[in-house]
């Protein structure tokens, strides 16, 4: 999987603190925010991984992404295992 660009969405209030540091500007709900440059939570800044290594698997319309780790950059940091449940997202339903 490679990504482009980072675009972060968040979609409950509780979590705007999480995300505070993550952006070019402050955070609303529902409002989407490149962090390709800063980097956010488990996506580090691009200048700092110019490639981050990550799994999926899409099964049944259903994609399990890796479990991400603090620093995606190394060998040692790459997901070896999928999320199940919790990260599980189905694909094209309405």
């Amino acid at each position: 999987m490679f990504f482009d660009r980072i675009l972060l969405t968040v979609e409950a209030s509780a979590l705007l603190p999480r995300v505070a540091g993550c952006g070019a500007g402050s955070w609303e709900v529902g409002v989407q925010q490149d962090v390709t440059e800063r980097g956010c939570l488990g996506w580090r800044p691009r200048a700092k991984c110019g490639v981050d290594h990550d799994i999926g698997s899409i099964a049944g319309g259903v994609f399990m992404p890796g479990f991400r780790t603090a620093d995606m950059c190394v060998p040692a940091g790459q997901p070896s295992v999928l999320q199940t449940t919790a990260g599980a997202r189905r694909i094209g339903a309405p």
